[in-house]
């Protein structure tokens, strides 16, 4: 697996968090998905507008959105942007921009 340089600034720690592989994403999720802690982390994450997140929590969402149904765990984000702007998004990347942009708010539910 290849080393994560650091970040420079938050703008470049959420785009390498959002660019992460999914071999990267499965690291993770061995280390830290299912884990008590982060579950009751990504909880914590209901109701929160997307845009407002750390580099942190969202690399936490990323993980619970890619993998989470393994330990019983259902993480979207709840659209409030324009159906047309977000449907013209060619990747996760540029839908998850529209969503922040329009503070749109996360839901986690588990069980």
């Amino acid at each position: 697996m290849e080393p994560i340089n650091p970040p420079r600034n938050t703008v470049e720690a959420k785009q390498n968090l959002s660019d992460l592989s999914p071999a990267a994403i499965n690291a993770l999720g061995e280390l830290y998905g299912g884990d008590p802690k982060s579950i009751e982390a990504v909880k914590a994450l209901d109701g929160r507008i997307f845009a407002m997140l750390s580099p942190n929590e969202e690399a936490l969402l990323n993980l619970y959105r890619a993998q989470g149904r393994k330990w019983g765990v259902s993480v979207s984000i709840i659209n409030e942007a324009d159906p047309a702007e977000l449907a013209r998004a060619r990747s996760r990347q540029q839908a998850d921009q529209v969503l922040k942009s329009a503070n749109s708010r996360v839901s986690v539910m588990v069980g």
